[in-house]
């Protein structure tokens, strides 16, 4: 989605936790577009250019660039307003 550099959208399953208290609903692995939910790290501290290692198998993950929510986002919340327009 987006282009070859923005093909994974990694997100923590401890802010999905944290929304989900905010949201009063579960919260499934994915359901905020992620097609990777980590456990154990901090997103918000993820600088351009920062390699993640993924597996046991080498998979290694760079840093590009930051997610900006769009309307796909907001369609899968089902929560009018969710981003700006």
């Amino acid at each position: 989605h987006g282009g070859d550099d923005q093909a994974l959208y990694a997100y923590g399953r401890e802010d999905l936790d944290r929304w989900e208290g905010e949201l009063g609903r579960e919260l499934n692995n994915g359901m905020f577009g992620e097609n990777l939910t980590t456990s154990g790290v901090d997103g918000t501290a993820c600088l351009i250019g920062e390699r993640w290692s993924v597996g046991s198998d080498g998979l290694l993950l760079e840093v590009t660039s930051p997610r900006t929510p769009c309307q796909t986002f907001v369609k899968w919340l089902e929560i009018p307003g969710w981003i700006k327009t």
